[in-house]
């Protein structure tokens, strides 16, 4: 056998694709060589397989097979799985970033079965070849197929059949809540916010999908399996709720206006009483047993807290969902102080009564810290592995928004240590997310955009507390304070720098970097 030097004559099919393309001197190591290592082509460093096709063959063949075959869309010829696996591959690994919660080896298997009933709607699968595209590690592929992609999906959302099975309701609200992530990705919250007040909503409660296991409701809706009965599907529909829940309460609060699913007490049908949100690999292992039934989930939760040791509530859907109502919470009393300081000052009278409101909210966050308490975010970031890096981005994500919770509270009334601490422990959230804090070697590597709104509500408050440090006269002499505003202004840099991390993931969060950059800037040490 010929010896080969592989640093100059490597045996033919042994270079990179990147390396043979550019006739460039190829190492051929394995799974990234030293020439695109070195000069940033890591996207580009691929390999054939045993066929002699390489990853991106696959995708652009179907990206092909995609544009010029209409009845392969519709799903009436059998679909290549393993070109499909390639192109759908990023979208499962960044579900959590997406809003991707269906059962996905069910929907793969789904793709290929000779029942047109048992397939994937158009409109799921329109809006998941989109991600595909968007996710492509190709920006040609982006640039040439995404917007034809995205007619298309905008298109079967919009003649989207009404859906009779429950296949159909997950399907739909699957596909509306991908769509939402897209448009999130660009910032276009307003649209967001329309779709879902005209289509995702109403779906989702038209099919009584907020009383799936209801004490109140002895018949289940045609939609919604018996319990027990087929666990996967059950599951995937409680998801969805939550998932329509989770990005209705945000999107309200961060536009400042009323959420489409508003929870009355005393009204059974405006009420959420099914179970808080599980993993699917619970659902699939029968965990939510069939004689479980749920009532006033969310006032419970609002009563009574977050109970740590309650069978459910503690998976990290759950978490989002029970800090997003926190959020919305504070968001909400954040604006009436607001409100009421462009007014006049507050008086004593109303100080109390904010007080008393503040401190139900508190109790809520910190019934909730408990989770933080037990196990520290670096702690979850420093084991981190590709099966539960979805779990770890929704720690970052709920965890993100409890600490900007506790800002909204605090700010308006001035009581800046309890901000200023939520500010730094938001820092340190996203330094962990990035990989940046000793003992963890690696990185969430993407986000779902919406963690990227409390940045600059973070970024705010150090800024303006360094302002302060300047200004105050305090009990510090000059040089101790100058100090103590280098050593903020360190750590609030630090910060910005872990952000950074993550630009290039979508428009998005770049602008929401942008805004903490600049309030960085307003304060730059001269």
């Amino acid at each position: 056998m010929a010896n080969y030097d592989r640093s100059t004559n490597l045996p033919r099919g042994a270079a990179c694709k990147e390396c043979h393309r550019r006739r460039i001197r190829c190492d051929g190591i394995r799974p990234l060589c030293q020439a695109c290592e070195k000069n940033g082509r890591n996207a580009d460093c691929e390999y054939p397989d045993e066929s002699g096709l390489f990853p991106s063959d696959y995708i652009e063949r179907l990206i092909r097979d995609l544009e010029h075959r209409k009845e392969e869309l519709e799903g009436r010829l059998e679909t290549n799985t393993r070109a499909m696996r390639a192109f759908l591959g990023p979208v499962v690994y960044h579900a959590s970033s997406l809003g991707l919660f269906i059962h996905y080896p069910k929907l793969l298997d789904s793709l290929s079965s000779p029942y047109p009933d048992t397939r994937p709607t158009p409109a799921l699968l329109e809006t998941m070849y989109l991600w595909g595209v968007r996710l492509a590690t190709d920006p040609n592929v982006r640039q040439s197929h995404e917007p034809s992609f995205r007619a298309r999906a905008l298109e079967t959302l919009d003649s989207s059949l009404s859906p009779i099975r429950p296949i159909d309701v997950v399907h739909g609200v699957q596909a509306d809540i991908l769509f939402a992530h897209y448009l999130l990705s660009e910032g276009r919250l307003q649209d967001i916010m329309a779709r879902l007040q005209l289509n995702t909503t109403p779906m989702a409660l038209s099919h009584y999908l907020h009383k799936i296991r209801s004490r109140e409701m002895s018949t289940p809706p045609t939609t919604t399996p018996p319990p027990g009965t087929d666990p996967v599907v059950e599951g995937e529909l409680i998801l969805a709720f939550w998932h329509v829940y989770i990005i209705d309460k945000l999107l309200a609060g961060l536009l400042e206006e009323r959420a489409s699913i508003r929870t009355v007490p005393d009204r059974s049908d405006a009420r959420v009483d099914l179970p808080w949100g599980m993993d699917m690999e619970e659902y699939e292992a029968g965990l939510l047993a069939p004689n479980i039934r749920t009532s006033h989930t969310v006032h419970t939760f609002l009563d009574q807290g977050h109970i740590a040791n309650s069978p459910l509530g503690t998976a990290p859907v759950a978490l989002v969902a029970k800090t997003v109502i926190v959020w919305e919470r504070a968001s909400q009393l954040g604006r009436r102080i607001r409100a009421q300081m462009q007014i006049g000052a507050l008086t004593d009278d109303q100080k109390h009564a904010f007080e008393v409101q503040i401190q139900k909210v508190d109790s809520l966050v910190n019934s909730l810290r408990q989770v933080t308490d037990a196990e520290p975010i670096q702690t979850v970031m420093a084991s981190l592995v590709p099966e539960t890096l979805n779990r770890a981005r929704m720690r970052v994500m709920w965890e993100s928004f409890l600490y900007d919770a506790i800002i909204k509270l605090h700010q308006r009334l001035g009581r800046w240590e309890k901000a200023v601490d939520a500010a730094e422990r938001v820092i340190w959230v996203v330094k962990c997310a990035s990989g940046g804090q000793s003992g963890n070697e690696g990185s969430v590597e993407s986000l779902n955009p919406f963690v990227s709104f409390v940045w600059p509500s973070a970024a705010g408050v150090l800024a303006e507390q360094i302002k302060r440090h300047r200004l105050s006269p305090g009990a510090l002499n000059a040089q101790e304070k100058e100090k103590a505003v280098k050593n903020a202004y360190r750590r609030l840099q630090s910060g910005l720098e872990a952000m950074k991390r993550f630009i290039g993931q979508c428009p998005m969060i770049d602008r929401k970097i942008r805004e903490a950059h600049d309030l960085v800037e307003s304060i730059r040490l001269r």
